[in-house]
């Protein structure tokens, strides 16, 4: 297993994070303090965690791509003009 495949693993949650987990929880649908919460719903909010994750690396990614082809589309831009300037020259 690499190092990346880690990263695709939910971790297994500290005691911090679970009861994070339950105050989100609680905040959004008023809960009680004192009522449990089930692991499918702290399942549920590491899931949308995760999800938010993943979708902002993906905009990172394509961000980045789409400002490599706006570089490599200018640097064709130039190299197309330096050759009609050079054939306009040899002329």
């Amino acid at each position: 297993m690499s190092a990346k495949d880690n990263e695709d693993l939910i971790p297994v949650p500290s005691t911090e994070n679970r009861n994070r987990i339950d105050d989100v929880w609680r905040a959004l649908f008023g809960v009680p303090s004192l009522a449990s919460i089930s692991p499918q719903n702290r399942l549920n909010i590491l899931v949308v965690e995760h999800r938010l994750k993943a979708e902002r690396l993906a905009t990172a990614r394509l961000t980045r791509a789409t400002w490599v082809l706006v570089a490599a589309t200018a640097v064709l831009a130039l190299a197309t003009i330096a050759l009609v300037y050079v054939t306009a020259l040899s002329r």
